[in-house]
């Protein structure tokens, strides 16, 4: 948790946005679960993972498209 902080503190100083992409549940076989999180800049992921395959690419774009239009968003599945 500290390098996340440290990644964001950095990240921040030198002028770049961020979304902080959190899984806040899951269920079944995952490869991650909640608590899950990684860092997306405006040139893709930066740190961590919520697990890869299909859900972090699609919680990637996400990521970009809050960061081109400055918008929050939550996604849940299901």
């Amino acid at each position: 948790m500290r390098t996340l902080f440290q990644t964001i503190k950095q990240q921040f100083l030198e002028g770049n946005d961020l979304v902080l992409v959190s899984v806040t549940a899951s269920s079944g076989s995952t490869p991650r679960g909640a608590g899950s999180r990684m860092l997306v800049g405006k040139n893709g992921r930066i740190s961590g993972t919520i697990g890869g395959g299909a859900v972090e690419y699609r919680a990637e774009c996400m990521a970009l498209d809050i960061l081109k239009k400055r918008n929050p968003a939550s996604m849940n599945s299901g």
